[in-house]
């Protein structure tokens, strides 16, 4: 069998490794992601951030190449980035294909294989590690992701562990994150004048696996990476709906009700002119790591991701413990059109 299947009536999840296998077709917003974001640094302490996620467009309305297609094929695209610090480099794709479903799997090694145009990617999860490779003309990733054995379940309202509402009401998926790989590598690129750079890195990692039936594109998203080991998973929809997930560094986990984000600043998209978000301050209900107040200070404004089908912020920020003004880890977030999510100034989402 090449694709799993699933239901959003009589949720059920099979273990982290076996869910990593494509799910097939189960209704007309049947979507899936597998999503990789990590804050690496060279032998000499540069920092670069990386962002890589295939997308399955399964459903006949989650993308128009969808719609018509045979059962045994689907559309699929990934967001790919790559961001150089030091020398104010910035590579965004988003290369995109329809293609057989027996091509996006191989199970000899439990691998995710990504096929469009110029990209090719094969991600292998096996027990407690992962390899990752993408090769393009501007940029390639070699990597080795250990501590995958360590999975985080997100929990909503809905009550079921690794099962949630995706925005609007009759959105649900299922949703796991690996949140504290480590990464050892070799990424390939092309630098500052379009001189081509291989660097070695070695850094921290987070991966997000989503499958189910949802259309919902537009959110808020946080991953709060605290130095100690403890990790915070947050989601901010447009209609007002939230996702908080608190795993300690110990692997204990709480599920929060509700949160409160206030954008501190905004950026506006160089090719469209789109506002998003930029700079953000979150409030707690209950005391994570010692506080319920925290301010993620963003690293750079290159990390704008200007697609077809979506734009975007995505990228690294300080963790500033408002409490003691103290950095106390990094997070990486994703901030989309203020109009969608109503969260410009004086706007009714804007606090």
């Amino acid at each position: 069998m090449v694709t799993l299947s699933y239901s959003v009536t009589e949720p059920a999840l099979r273990s982290p490794v076996e869910e990593w296998q494509p799910h097939g077709k189960q209704s007309e917003t049947t979507t899936e992601w597998w999503y990789v974001t990590a804050v690496v640094h060279d032998t000499s302490g540069n920092p670069y951030f990386l962002v890589w996620c295939p997308f399955h467009f399964a459903g006949e309305k989650t993308s128009p190449a969808s719609s018509g297609l045979p059962r045994n094929q689907r559309a699929i695209a990934a967001l790919t980035g790559f961001t150089d610090y030091r020398d104010k480099v910035h590579i965004g794709g988003s290369p995109a294909a329809v293609v057989n479903e027996a091509d996006t799997w191989e199970p000899k090694t439990n691998s995710l294989r990504f096929v469009a145009g110029d990209y090719r990617s094969e991600w292998s999860y096996n027990g407690d590690t992962m390899h990752l490779t993408v090769a393009s003309p501007q940029l390639s990733y070699d990597l080795r992701l250990t501590g995958a054995g360590q999975a985080m379940y997100a929990k909503d309202k809905l009550g079921i562990q690794g099962f949630i509402q995706e925005g609007a009401r009759e959105d649900r998926s299922y949703y796991y994150s690996l949140p504290r790989l480590q990464i050892v590598g070799r990424i390939t690129y092309d630098g500052k004048g379009g001189v081509r750079r291989e660097i070695d890195v070695t850094g921290q990692g987070w991966v997000d696996r989503q499958w189910g039936d949802f259309l919902t594109k537009s959110w808020e998203w946080s991953s709060l990476r605290f130095s100690n080991g403890a990790r915070v998973n947050l989601y901010n929809f447009a209609n007002g709906y939230q996702v908080a997930t608190y795993q300690k560094a110990n692997g204990s986990t709480q599920w929060l009700d509700s949160f409160l984000v206030r954008q501190n600043g905004y950026l506006r998209t160089p090719k469209h002119g789109v506002w998003l978000s930029w700079g953000w301050s979150y409030e707690f209900p209950v005391e994570v790591e010692g506080s319920r107040h925290y301010t993620l200070e963003p690293f750079s404004k290159l990390d704008v991701y200007e697609n077809p089908s979506n734009i975007l912020f995505e990228g690294p920020s300080r963790l500033i413990n408002d409490d003691t003004g103290e950095m106390v880890g990094v997070a990486v977030t994703e901030s989309m059109d203020v109009r969608i999510m109503q969260n410009a100034p004086y706007a009714a989402n804007q606090l």
